[in-house]
């Protein structure tokens, strides 16, 4: 018996870039001198796209950054290393929860 890989046909892995101000300012930019703005179908539709395969964002987070909405909460969502000192989330036992006295 031939031995197979199961994985011959797979797809490689695909790299993403961090949403960053930078990154959501140029597509506003653009998403903003389209005729659609700010509906989602046309060219819209395509800097949505492209922004999703660009970031790996969801489609309401895309449509969100190319109206300049909610952006520092997504950057903070998906490059928490960045923005919250990455000190402030280390040595705290399993389950910990900040109290507001603190």
């Amino acid at each position: 018996m031939k031995y197979n890989l199961t994985r011959k046909n797979a797809e490689p892995a695909k790299a993403l870039l961090a949403l960053d101000k930078r990154i959501a300012r140029e597509f506003h930019s653009c998403a903003v001198k389209t005729k659609e703005y700010p509906n989602n179908y046309g060219e819209m539709s395509q800097l949505r796209m492209e922004l999703q395969d660009l970031c790996g964002i969801t489609e309401l987070e895309a449509l969100n950054v190319l109206a300049y909405r909610n952006v520092s909460d997504y950057i903070r969502k998906y490059n928490n290393g960045t923005v919250i000192g990455i000190g402030q989330l280390m040595n705290r036992p399993a389950g910990y929860i900040e109290s507001e006295t603190e």
